[in-house]
């Protein structure tokens, strides 16, 4: 049990760079933020965490080892990830910024945000990377069965800590009041991001 508790020690400050390194759901939580405050992105933050739960439990049950035997699934993955980022990036270019209640004209029913926060997480190539490799392999190490149970919901709570911290940073009236001003442009540069990242990826599908 010592042993598993020291590997778990040196696990998580890889786990917590990899989760706070900028990305697709960097974006989409921080973009949601400021463009349609902080319920949805908190919502979106859940989702993104719903996630990455997800990832965790499909890494612990061994889906690394069925995309590494079906290498069809991982490309299908990047495909279906990058094309959303693309249509996400889309609404928002074509977006007309806030209006004077500070809503987006594009902003939809409340639980799309929680949807394309999971979404975003369960197609992100780099969670697929992540979680079918580096994470899987940990698991594989000398981790007892009472550690892992005991781990699986402390990564969990520290995900929506630290996406629910992001969302209430970017919905901050200091951080939203100049996005207030310039909402339509930078709309269309997340936009133009979130389609470089989608085209991008969907690049990468097809050289495999």
């Amino acid at each position: 049990m010592t042993d598993s508790i020291a590997l778990i020690l040196t696990f998580l400050p890889v786990h917590f760079a990899v989760m706070v390194s900028p990305g697709p759901n960097f974006i989409l939580l921080s973009t949601t933020a400021l463009s349609t405050g902080r319920k949805d992105a908190l919502r979106a933050a859940l989702g993104i965490a719903v996630g990455s739960l997800i990832w965790m439990l499909a890494a612990a049950i061994g889906v690394s080892a069925l995309l590494e035997a079906l290498p069809a699934l991982g490309v299908a993955l990047k495909v279906v990830g990058g094309l959303y980022l693309v249509y996400l990036g889309y609404k928002l270019w074509i977006s007309r910024g806030l209006a004077g209640n500070g809503i987006v004209s594009v902003e939809t029913r409340k639980n799309d945000s929680f949807r394309r926060g999971l979404i975003s997480n369960l197609t992100n190539p780099k969670s697929a990377a992540y979680f079918g490799s580096v994470f899987a392999v940990f698991l594989t190490g000398e981790v007892s069965p009472l550690a892992l149970t005991a781990l699986i919901p402390a990564l969990f709570v520290m995900s929506i800590a630290w996406h629910a911290a992001l969302a209430t940073t970017f919905s901050s009236t200091a951080v939203r009041k100049p996005y207030l001003k310039y909402s339509r442009l930078i709309n269309r540069i997340s936009g133009t991001l979130l389609v470089a990242l989608g085209v991008k990826m969907v690049g990468s599908a097809s050289t495999n």
